[in-house]
Order: C-alpha cells, then structure tokens, then sequence
C-alpha cells in the first residue's frame, strides 16, 4: 500500500498532483516525539490524512485494474462467442496489489476512526474523573478550612468566656477586700 510508513513518496507529477498535503507515519511520530501536537485535534487530523492520501491515490490504480479486468472479460466472451470450443481462461486478476492497497487502505482507516473514537472517548472520561477528584479535593479543602476556622471561633470564645469569668472572680476578690477593710 503506498505511503503508510517512510517518506519515501513517489516522485511521480500524478501523485504531486493528487496529494498536496502529504503525511506518512514517520513525520506523525517526529511531530509527538517533537511535542508539536498541543491538543488532540491535529494529531487526529493527520492520522486521517495518511489514510485519506492512501484511498486517495490507490483508488485510481483500483479503478484502473477494475477497467481493464472488465475489459480483459469482454475480450474473453468475444473469443468464447467466435470459438466456442476452446476452453475459457480463468478470470485474470491483473494488478492485485493495487486493489488489495485501496482495500487496505479502507480498512485502516476504519480501525483508525475506532481508535480515534476509543480514544476521545477514555481521554473524556479521564478528564471528568479529573473533574471530579478536583472537585472532592477543593470540597475537602473548603471542609478543612471551614473546620479549623470553626474550632479557632469556640476557642475565641472560650477565652472570652475565661477573661469574663476571671474578671467577675478579679472583681468579686476586690469587693471581698474593699468589704473585709
């Protein structure tokens, strides 16, 4: 299948005319490697792109092979009509490889589009796990913080309550001397 992995592309004008934005598996792995994905979406997109290039350019030898497969039949069920006493030959597959490229193609580019899925979908549940265990901390936080200022009130009060009780004791000490005087 042309192009999945080197960056070997053809040098043909055909394919310089058909694929613009070329993308192979190697520049992907150079371009995470080099931290240029910042977010999921160009990532994806490339992934996309090797495949679409793939269909892209692998259609036009399928549908070139499907043309002269068709051809070869009609030329075969000529000759069968004129000398119907010669065997048929077996149906020429001519080209396999290009049309097992496109087909190939296809495929992987379906399980791309799973895994794509699969991803954005683990990447979506972690991210409201994330969510949610930043929302318990900030919770716990605000109950810790809400507790210790809770418990430095009652010991304000407290201490009020000891001052005043130790002002009325000082002030009934007072009175008991300015009485015993």
């Amino acid at each position: 299948m042309y192009f999945f992995a080197g960056t070997d592309y053809p040098t043909s004008p055909l394919y310089d005319s058909m694929i613009s934005d070329k993308m192979c598996v190697d520049t992907l792995t150079k371009k995470l490697r080099g931290g240029e994905y910042k977010t999921f979406d160009p990532f994806f997109r490339d992934i996309r792109l090797i495949f679409s290039n793939a269909i892209r350019y692998n259609k036009i030898f399928k549908d070139r092979v499907v043309l002269m497969e068709q051809e070869a039949e009609k030329v075969a069920a000529e000759q069968a009509m004129y000398d119907s006493n010669r065997p048929q030959p077996d149906r020429i597959n001519i080209h396999d490889q290009e049309i097992k490229a496109y087909n190939s193609a296809l495929l992987m580019q379906q399980k791309s589009e799973e895994e794509i899925t699969k991803c954005i979908h683990c990447t979506a549940e972690r991210i409201g796990r994330l969510k949610v265990e930043r929302n318990m901390k900030r919770r716990k936080e605000t109950a810790v913080k809400a507790e210790s200022k809770r418990r430095a009130i009652e010991r304000e009060a407290q201490e009020l309550e000891e001052r005043k009780a130790a002002e009325k004791q000082g002030e009934r000490a007072s009175c008991g001397r300015i009485l015993e005087r």
